[in-house]
């Protein structure tokens, strides 16, 4: 089952990863993947956002995972 508190902390921490990885290697990256990234990190955020504010919206919550999953995979080397 969904929850909030099961799905808020890893996808905070990974939000994080993105920022992190994104200030730090975003300038030397392709284009296309730069904006895959970008996309999956606003996702991540949009799925925070979500779960704080309207966590039992499971429609939304599962649309924007389903989506997340369908851009592709984060970065090897996000840590």
């Amino acid at each position: 089952m969904l929850t909030q508190e099961a799905l808020l902390s890893p996808l905070k921490e990974r939000e994080s990863q993105y920022s992190r990885f994104l200030r730090t290697r975003g300038a030397s990256l392709p284009e296309a993947s730069l904006a895959t990234y970008q996309m999956q990190h606003h996702l991540v955020q949009d799925l925070c956002r979500v779960l704080e504010t309207d966590p039992h919206n499971v429609t939304k919550v599962l649309g924007l995972m389903q989506t997340l999953q369908d851009s592709g995979e984060p970065p090897v080397d996000m840590q």
